[in-house]
């Protein structure tokens, strides 16, 4: 997904995933991409590509997991959400969710 939607990383191919380590250490930069993908593909479609890749962007992947895994991460968002000092707090919010 990063490869089709960022131009940076548009020549690279799967086996080249290793130049993604930059996402790991430079925040900023991982947040850009992580919005310029969402953008490219929309959120519903970004999800299911998270969740599940290229088959579950095919919709070879069972909905019910889909919407456990996107409702899982949207009430992170809103209890973050609900004070801005959660943003920079070590506070921890998670929700388990069937492991794939």
């Amino acid at each position: 997904m990063i490869r089709s939607s960022v131009p940076q990383y548009s020549r690279l191919k799967a086996g080249d995933y290793k130049a993604g380590a930059a996402l790991n250490s430079n925040l900023h930069w991982d947040v850009s991409i992580l919005h310029a993908s969402q953008a490219h593909y929309g959120l519903d479609v970004w999800f299911r590509g998270h969740r599940g890749g290229q088959m579950a962007i095919e919709g070879k992947w069972p909905e019910d997991d889909l919407a456990n895994y996107k409702n899982a991460v949207l009430w992170i968002c809103d209890q973050i959400a609900i004070d801005r000092k959660r943003l920079t707090d070590d506070r921890k919010w998670w929700v388990e969710v069937k492991p794939v």
